[in-house]
C-alpha cells in the first residue's frame, strides 16, 4: 500500500486518497464517508487531524471501527478521527453536520 508523505492541508489533498480511503472503509463495513473539521473548512494547521464522519453498516463491530482508524492513520500518515454519525453527541451534531463535505 502506498502511504501519504505530504501533509493533508485541505479537502483537495484528502480527495487524492479517496479511492484508497473508500476501499479501506468498505473493508470495515462503512457505507458512507464524509469530511468535517479543519480539512473541510480549509483552515488546517501543523497539528490538525483529519475528521471523518462515517455511516457504518448495521451490526458492525467495534473492531471494524478500530481497524478502520488504524488503517487510515497508516495510509494518510497523520492523526485521524473517525466519528460514527449515529454516535454524534447532540451538542455537536448541528455544528458537525453544517460543515460536512462529501469525500
Amino acid at each position: 500500500m502506498h502511504v501519504n508523505s505530504e501533509p493533508i492541508r485541505n479537502l483537495e489533498d484528502l480527495r487524492q486518497w479517496r479511492e484508497q480511503i473508500l476501499t479501506l472503509a468498505r473493508r470495515h463495513r462503512v457505507l458512507q464517508v464524509s469530511v468535517f473539521g479543519s480539512v473541510a473548512r480549509g483552515d488546517t494547521h501543523a497539528n490538525s487531524d483529519v475528521d471523518l464522519l462515517v455511516d457504518f453498516e448495521q451490526g458492525y463491530r467495534l473492531t471494524d471501527h478500530i481497524r478502520l482508524l488504524q488503517g487510515l492513520k497508516e495510509l494518510l500518515n497523520c492523526k485521524v478521527d473517525v466519528v460514527d454519525r449515529r454516535a454524534l453527541r447532540p451538542e455537536f451534531r448541528d455544528f458537525v453536520l453544517a460543515e460536512v463535505q462529501p469525500l
